[in-house]
């Protein structure tokens, strides 16, 4: 196996033995690439800053000899996005989706797309006052990047085009249910198809006409929990930034 050579952003990293780093990058063509980076707790100087969490690289790894992980050579910082690592709430936010890529992207299974929104949030947000928006968008285009795209305007079971009102999201059903078909019971979600309209906009607008979107508070809130429940339902567990972030979340819908 050859040198890997690509662009890369940092989406998580933990301590292995007494001065080693295990770090996990989403890359543009290799998919999730996981390496050692060699006397990374030592030394800062080892790799400049390169590791902190969301920041973007170019980075070299050896592959291993035989089997395991292979060896960060190199990593030059392409951008770092100080104005997220410089308020609380936009690095919790940033920490949730460079969480559920880690989960959704696999190794050695290119995803370009999940990589250049993953690059287009961090830079959105970077430059966001609040970032919820940006946070919503990537939460709802990455399930379908993940191959869970939702038809977020019509009936799950009759197909028919959902109108004005209070509809029934269900797990079970796998999407929103018409006042026709009735509703699962216990597996539902009640939300407003204003919202399910904007979830639509999202997931087929291009990322340069998102700006033309208006959410209120209520329709945030309510596309935020069913989006939080759909990505827990499809990985079957949760991802640990969602416990961290609830108060921030709450607090911001208030």
């Amino acid at each position: 196996m050859e040198t890997i050579e690509d662009a890369a952003i940092v989406v998580a990293g933990r301590d292995l033995g007494e001065s080693d780093r295990l770090m996990t990058f989403i890359s543009m063509r290799h998919g999730k690439v996981r390496a050692v980076a060699k006397g990374a707790r030592r030394s800062r100087k080892r790799f400049l800053n390169a590791l902190e969490p969301c920041t973007m690289l170019n980075i070299r790894v050896v592959p291993p000899r035989a089997t395991g992980l292979g060896r960060l050579d190199g990593a030059e910082i392409v951008e770092s996005y100080p104005a997220i690592r410089g308020s609380v709430k936009k690095f919790m936010l940033a920490s949730l989706c460079c969480e559920l890529a880690d989960m959704w992207v696999q190794e050695e299974d290119p995803h370009s797309d999940i990589f250049g929104l993953l690059q287009w949030y961090l830079s959105t947000l970077s430059s966001n006052a609040s970032g919820l928006m940006a946070t919503l968008v990537f939460k709802t285009r990455i399930l379908s990047m993940a191959g869970y795209r939702q038809v977020w305007d019509q009936c799950a079971r009759c197909g028919a085009r959902i109108q004005g009102g209070c509809i029934n999201f269900s797990m079970k059903s796998g999407g929103c249910i018409c006042e026709s078909c009735g509703s699962d019971k216990g597996t539902g979600q009640h939300v407003a198809a204003g919202t399910l309209k904007s979830l639509a906009f999202i997931d087929n607008v291009q990322l340069s006409g998102i700006s033309r979107l208006k959410m209120g508070r209520t329709a945030q809130n309510e596309a935020w929990q069913l989006l939080a429940r759909l990505h827990c339902h499809h990985l079957r567990r949760a991802p640990m930034s969602y416990s961290v972030l609830g108060k921030i979340v709450s607090e911001e819908f208030r």
